[in-house]
């Protein structure tokens, strides 16, 4: 009987056990998740001068609007040389 006792015991010890370090374990992740979610905002939400600076990037950039202008007149001249030489063939 005492062996029964005592085995009993052992078991609710050890279920106990395996219960702290689940809820232990689902705690941390939680707390991940949460730290996660706030990084990733901090990281996404542009504050004034982050988001100034980028549409001074995307929009005052006298070089890159200038690439633009040649790759599209390149383009144009481009499109329409093709349609000439398959319309001589």
């Amino acid at each position: 009987m005492l062996a029964n006792l005592a085995l009993a015991n052992l078991i609710t010890n050890t279920n106990l056990s395996q219960q702290n370090a689940i809820a232990t374990q689902q705690a941390m992740n939680e707390l991940q998740i949460s730290v996660t979610g706030k990084v990733v905002q901090m990281l996404t939400t542009l504050g004034p001068l982050e988001a100034r600076s980028a549409v001074d990037v995307l929009t005052n950039n006298e070089l890159a609007q200038t690439i633009a202008d040649l790759k599209a007149t390149i383009a144009a001249f481009g499109n329409r040389g093709d349609s000439a030489t398959d319309a001589a063939s």
